[in-house]
Parts: C-alpha cells; structure tokens; sequence
C-alpha cells in the first residue's frame, strides 16, 4: 500500500509539472516574423509557418500602396505579434529601413 501511494504521488506530480514545464520553455520565445511577396499574394510567416496573408493583385504595379497595405496589416495584428516577434525580415530583397519601421510599429504596443 505505502508503495502504490508513493508511485501514485510521484504519477500525480509529474503530471502537474509538465505544463509549467511547457508554459516556462515557451513563454518567452521569440521568432522572426518573414514577409514574402510573391505574385499577387503577400504572406505572413512565423518559423516557415502561415500566419497571415493578404491580396495585392490589384496593387502590385505601386510599391508604396503595398508597403501602406501591409502597414495596415501588421498595425492590425501588432498586439498579438509583440508577445513573440523580435524581428522582421523580407524573404527575397534586402529593406533593411522598412523592416526596423515594422519592428518598432510591432513593439510599440508592449
């Protein structure tokens, strides 16, 4: 019986601790949030996964009106994304300046 109640203790508390063991690893992880545009389509992404996306076909020709769209965009979704984004990046071209401008948008909202 004594064996039975400390196995059943040592079940009960492991059971217990792996969710703070899984909300403590994850809590304070950080990502890149990757912004893809291809043909009519920008995307969204977070460590190579979907996160958002949005239709640019009738924009696409005007760079600014697509750079004002995605704005919008992650203005729209900041407040959950400054919980676990320390970085913007382009996937194809190099914006460094407009990449830190989206970064700070996101961060604002902490």
């Amino acid at each position: 019986m004594d064996i039975g109640m400390i196995i059943g203790t040592v079940v009960a508390l492991v059971i217990m601790a792996v969710p703070l063991v899984i909300y403590f690893k994850t809590k304070d992880r950080k990502e890149t949030l990757t912004i893809w545009i291809k043909d009519d389509t920008v995307w969204l992404l977070l460590n190579n996964d979907e996160y958002a996306d949005f239709d640019i076909s009738d924009i696409r020709d005007n760079q600014k009106r697509v750079d004002e769209e995605l704005v919008k965009v992650v203005k729209a979704r900041a407040k959950e994304l400054v919980k676990f984004i320390d970085r913007v990046t382009f996937f194809e071209s190099g914006r460094e300046e407009f990449e830190k401008e989206l970064l700070e948008l996101i961060q604002s909202y902490k």
